[in-house]
């Protein structure tokens, strides 16, 4: 019963796939696209040219990483990624799109977009230049002339593609800023000795960030400038210690979460500082997309979020101590919002569509008009004051059809 990973060693999210494949032990091989063979299985399986793609033993495909754990957690339950807490879970469903959609920003800007990033992507582009003709004999004729130029068409490549993720003169001062605030924060955090963002054991949170910023600590080359590798090592070596912790992660001392009140002191900064910033750019992303696309044309960026109110809401709500947060999640398919938050407890009331329709109230990010069916809207309170909770549906996941970010899933 093995299962079969397409991925890359390059790709933060085919790592995040990895880690957690070796986390629930469950039996695979990972496959690197470096023959004709290989390129055409792939190709036989996937709907888009991307990675992490995985077969199933029975041969059915999955791709992005997000579904792919999803699915493989609901096979594979034990030990959960998800804690039993709704809030906790929230926090760690939360995280875990901040490290896939803003945390692969610094990745990418920090590698290839930066003004000090030249050697880090002349090194990159030629490890995955190895990487697609991994396993060749040693005497292969013309075999550096080869790697070399596929190299050169790599980094041509990416260095186009940095628009694709928002980088440009204008955001690499944020994206710089971001990337060091964010891992001195994680130090804080983990410099108490805790091994996974949650306690000791990882969970999606840990899964998304590390696999962003796992890249980050393996680029470390020699120049004028620190590069984000160096920068991790010195100013959150117990960061560095948790992204290679991530690479094979274990359960410490028995696993298990901790409880809000013990995380909240470590964790809370980082979700006001670099969180809040990561719901406003959605926010003010999906304005922007539903001012430029036609919605019927299948866009995946198509948004409901913090409609009334200020993003750092969430922030503050999170803070507040409110425990009585219950969790839902509508199937693939369903044509309400498949992220449904609804706050019990002090003056919290449930909220939300019912299941299978979509509530009038929810608008496309276009203006008044609702979307085409498909997963849309739902809303959430704090205390009674209504405000639009994030339906994200992103890139290719949750029944959304395309995919909208360079590289992989």
């Amino acid at each position: 019963m093995t299962y079969r990973v397409f991925g890359s060693a390059g790709s933060p999210y085919s790592v995040k796939v990895r880690s957690y494949f070796r986390y629930k032990d469950i039996d695979h091989v990972w496959v690197v696209r470096n023959s004709p063979e290989a390129m055409s299985e792939h190709a036989k399986y996937s709907k888009l040219p991307l990675v992490p793609t995985v077969v199933s033993p029975d041969g059915k495909a999955m791709q992005d990483s997000t579904p792919i754990i999803e699915a493989m957690e609901a096979l594979f339950p034990e030990p959960a990624v998800h804690p039993a807490d709704g809030a906790l879970r929230f926090v760690s469903e939360l995280l875990e799109e901040f490290g896939d959609e803003w945390g692969n920003k610094w990745m990418m800007h920090l590698r290839w977009y930066s003004a000090s990033s030249g050697p880090t992507t002349d090194a990159y582009a030629r490890r995955i230049a190895a990487e697609l003709r991994s396993g060749a004999p040693p005497d292969t004729p013309g075999l550096a002339d080869e790697v070399a130029a596929l190299a050169a068409s790599f980094k041509d490549r990416m260095l186009g593609r940095g628009f694709t993720v928002g980088s440009s003169e204008h955001t690499a001062p944020i994206s710089k800023r971001s990337y060091l605030d964010a891992i001195v924060l994680l130090e804080a955090h983990f410099a108490t000795g805790r091994p996974y963002i949650l306690g000791r054991s990882p969970s999606m949170a840990d899964f998304g960030l590390a696999g962003q910023l796992y890249q980050c600590f393996q680029d470390l080359l020699p120049g004028k400038d620190l590069l984000p590798g160096e920068q991790m090592r010195l100013h959150a070596p117990s960061v560095a210690l948790w992204c290679e912790r991530m690479v094979n992660p274990r359960p410490v001392s028995g696993g298990g979460f901790e409880a809000w009140p013990t995380l909240a002191g470590t964790l809370e900064p980082f979700l006001a500082s670099q969180v809040a910033m990561f719901l406003m750019w959605s926010d003010a992303n999906s304005k922007a997309r539903g001012e430029k696309d036609n919605l019927q044309t299948g866009s995946c960026f198509n948004t409901c979020i913090s409609r009334a109110g200020r993003s750092s809401a969430w922030i503050s709500w999170i803070g507040g101590g409110r425990q009585g947060l219950r969790w839902r999640r509508w199937p693939p398919g369903a044509r309400t919002c498949p992220w449904t938050w609804a706050a019990g407890g002090s003056g919290g009331r449930r909220s939300g569509g019912r299941r299978g329709t979509t509530p009038s109230r929810c608008r496309s990010s276009a203006g008044s008009t609702p979307a085409p069916p498909r997963p849309q809207g739902c809303r959430t309170s704090w205390g009674g004051a209504a405000a639009w909770s994030s339906c994200r549906l992103g890139r290719a996941r949750r029944g959304c059809s395309g995919a909208s970010r360079s590289g992989h899933l």
